[in-house]
């Protein structure tokens, strides 16, 4: 056998939803899990062939897309009940963490699902942090930049994925913000 043959794989059903199922009992990382799905997913769209277009072909994907979607909403149900502390608890390393993690969508829907359960009464200090906090972070970067119109995140000790996590919360934030 030489290094540029190929082998066929034979994926049923049936088959793909045992693997799923063990792909979603095998670890206790739900994003570990959603990667692994999204990442099957691509792989079976690209090396279908001539399948791609079968019956069957499809409800393998719609049987991947139902395992990726369940993990899907876990994690976000995760990061809403992570990121409700770390705004509560002002703290924008695990806020920072928790925006990187997910995509900009994944993250506008659990900041939206944070901002419906925070009591009325907090939003406006919540806002206030956030907004203060992305003031001086801006003004010590321009500090320590040495240009009047440049930011040094790196040069003023600041992360900048908490800060892109902070600035992110502030754009999207209700234009009424309380």
């Amino acid at each position: 056998m030489t290094d540029d043959q190929e082998i066929t794989l034979q994926v049923s059903r049936d088959g793909i939803e045992t693997f799923c199922r063990d792909i979603t009992r095998g670890s206790a990382n739900t994003g570990r899990k959603h990667a692994t799905l999204v990442a099957l997913e691509g792989f079976i769209a690209r090396h279908a062939g001539a399948d791609r277009h079968s019956p069957a072909y499809e409800k393998i994907l719609t049987s991947i897309r139902n395992f990726s979607e369940q993990t899907r909403s876990k994690l976000l149900q995760e990061q809403v009940e992570a990121l409700l502390p770390a705004l509560q608890g002002h703290l924008p390393a695990e806020i920072g963490r928790i925006h990187s993690s997910l995509s900009r969508n994944g993250f506008s829907q659990v900041l939206a699902s944070v901002w419906d359960g925070l009591p009325r009464q907090a939003r406006p200090a919540v806002t206030r942090w956030i907004s203060d906090w992305c003031e001086q972070a801006e003004r010590a970067a321009r500090e320590a930049s040495g240009y009047p119109d440049a930011m040094n995140f790196r040069a003023a000790d600041i992360e900048l994925r908490e800060y892109r996590a902070m600035k992110d919360i502030l754009v999207q934030l209700p234009k009424d913000r309380a």
